[in-house]
């Protein structure tokens, strides 16, 4: 397993406490039922059934000051109390994770790399921004009836001065990325993060036609989505979580909110601030509905500190 799983157990104590920052009021994502944006209580967020959604899952009990739940994502609790009383003076924290996150198998285990920004804004208003590399770990010793939820194993943070964009790429979790690097592609569409990873890993690809796959209805004929990327080298996705999932009209939609880092050919990068709506259709297969986007003077991942459109 390479050598992070001799660095997760130098560091799975020291950093955990570091990441259990206290958020009284926050913005959150909320699904269609939820209470307005508003609200500075974000409702519960408590599904740790993907490397992903653990992730989603930490930093809404945070935000919603729920420290005994916190802890319990970590594979070796931490003191709820302790939590508490350590960063009080934090307002509110915001984790951006950088999609495909690959799992890998090891002596009766499933481990996977979840490189993350995390923003956390001060009750003053002081920002403060790390690059994260989670560890996230399930048995694989599981029933059908009773399935394990992933735990965070590990946690390593390097500071993040700029907030993200593309220096994420090398100083959050390189390991994970170069495992990224490695693999032949990466095609799952069974929630709606994974549907993103997904659907740049084929532009990525130059796989067109997996990528205008992803559509429920393609919004231009194939010849012209393909035009569109014919000058760019590669799109990367930075996506806020959790990612709530709604009903409405009797389907189930979510909205994805991410930074779009786009590099050309010619080497200008630009950033986008976009925001996916996708739907889960037969066969548990989420696609895209409809896409926004605007362009951001930078890559900063506090264009996401507000709720998607």
């Amino acid at each position: 397993m390479k050598r992070w799983l001799l660095l997760s157990l130098l560091f799975v104590v020291g950093w955990g406490m570091l990441f259990a920052w206290p958020a009284h009021h926050a913005y959150a994502f909320a699904p269609e039922d939820a209470p307005p944006a508003h609200v500075l209580t974000p409702p519960k967020y408590d599904h740790p059934t993907t490397p992903e959604r653990l992730i989603g899952s930490y930093v809404n009990a945070i935000n919603r000051s729920d420290y005994e739940k916190a802890s319990q994502y970590w594979e070796s609790p931490p003191d709820p109390q302790q939590l508490r009383q350590r960063f009080l003076n934090t307002r509110s924290v915001m984790a951006i994770i950088r999609p495909p996150i690959i799992i890998q198998g090891a002596a009766g285990s499933s481990y996977a790399y979840v490189p993350t920004l995390w923003l956390e804004r001060k009750n003053n208003g002081h920002r403060v921004a790390y690059y994260a590399c989670f560890t996230a770990r399930r048995s694989n010793m599981e029933s059908q009836t009773h399935p394990t939820h992933w735990y965070i194993y590990d946690a390593e943070i390097t500071s993040a001065p700029n907030a993200g964009g593309w220096l994420f790429f090398r100083n959050a979790c390189p390991d994970a990325q170069d495992i990224v690097d490695q693999a032949s592609q990466y095609d799952n569409r069974t929630t709606p993060e994974r549907l993103i990873a997904t659907y740049f890993d084929a532009i990525n690809r130059g796989q067109y036609e997996r990528a205008y796959k992803s559509w429920v209805k393609p919004p231009v004929p194939y010849d012209e989505f393909v035009s569109r990327f014919q000058h760019i080298r590669r799109i990367d996705p930075l996506i806020r979580v959790p990612v709530w999932v709604y009903k409405k009209h009797g389907h189930r939609y979510a909205r994805v909110h991410f930074l779009q880092l786009v590099t050309y050919k010619s080497g200008l990068t630009r950033a986008y601030d976009a925001c996916f709506t996708v739907r889960l259709t037969p066969g548990n297969q989420w696609k895209i509905v409809k896409v926004h986007r605007k362009r951001v003077a930078n890559g900063s991942g506090w264009w996401l500190a507000y709720r998607c459109w």
